[in-house]
């Protein structure tokens, strides 16, 4: 029963990070990563906003040795943003952090519960091992470190994955004048499954 509460707690707390992540944001803000084309150039652009405005995208890339470089809107045939970066990161922590303090609480509430003994002769060793300057890993210390690992990995698992997000593509939106304007159509994405 203990694991199954451990292992929905990490889910509801990774499933939480990952709805943080997909929250309704800008289509584009300064220190996103972005990618876009541009109607006379078929590499594409990659790097970090450095500025945008309504006329144009400021991008800086990659490489500290570029210059930003300057954009106007309406050349933007393509642009996507990188989502969903530090996800896993923060997923593999939080599972880390609950798979820690499930090992610990393991060894804690049911071994050192039903053998007393065992754990204080194991706590002995341990203190007059450090008494010499000598390593002593208990078994406490085993379910701390399987537990860090445990979780962090299925916290990683659980996390989405960094992807590309199409946001926006240009085309012709009619004006109040009655003109065409080139103008950037904004989508939106809907997620399946929580991802």
């Amino acid at each position: 029963m203990r694991y199954f509460a451990v292992a929905v707690s990490l889910l509801a707390i990774t499933r939480a990070t990952s709805a943080h992540a997909q929250s309704p944001r800008a289509a584009v803000a300064r220190g996103d990563q972005v990618r876009l084309t541009t109607g006379g150039d078929s590499a594409a652009v990659v790097g970090r906003v450095v500025r945008v405005d309504s006329t144009q995208l400021v991008v800086a890339p990659p490489d500290s040795g570029s210059l930003p470089r300057t954009i106007p809107l309406a050349n933007v045939s393509h642009l996507e943003i990188e989502r969903d970066v530090r996800a896993r990161s923060i997923g593999a922590g939080i599972g880390a952090l609950i798979g820690v303090a499930a090992g610990g609480s393991y060894y804690y509430f049911d071994i050192c519960r039903q053998n007393a003994s065992g754990c204080a002769d194991e706590q002995r060793r341990a203190s007059h091992a450090a008494m010499y300057d000598r390593s002593y890993v208990t078994v406490g210390d085993v379910l701390a470190i399987g537990g860090l690992l445990a979780g962090g990995l299925l916290g990683y698992a659980l996390a989405p994955a960094p992807h590309w997000e199409i946001v926006a593509t240009p085309g012709l939106e009619p004006g109040g004048d009655g003109d065409s304007h080139t103008a950037l159509r904004i989508t939106v994405s809907r997620t399946l499954l929580g991802r």
